[in-house]
């Protein structure tokens, strides 16, 4: 399986990549590569085909990527969270009963 680019905002370019292996290790990059000057990044793995959701769905944190074990890389830089897909999938369902 071929890595993800990790692309700069601001030049367009590739400033790194993630196997997909582990979602840790995208955190850990991406939080290097923000205090290395970079601007925001964009990810370039959508986890839509791992992880569909129906369009009407508000996830109530940012989903940045999904690992090949389904663990999940949540939240903003660099107070990232990890969580399993049910884990997400609950806090869809809460967060759609108290609306």
């Amino acid at each position: 399986m071929n890595d993800h680019p990790i692309i700069s905002k601001r030049t367009g370019e590739a400033v790194g990549s993630w196997d997909g292996r582990r979602v840790d290790d995208l955190a850990s990059k991406i939080t290097e590569l923000l205090a290395q000057g970079n601007e925001l990044i964009d990810l370039e793995f959508p986890y839509q085909d791992d992880f569909p959701m129906d369009q009407d769905i508000v996830v109530p944190y940012a989903i940045w990527a999904i690992d090949r074990g389904g663990r999940c890389l949540v939240g903003d830089p660099p107070a990232f969270e990890i969580k399993r897909r049910s884990e997400i999938e609950a806090d869809i369902q809460e967060h759609c009963n108290s609306e």
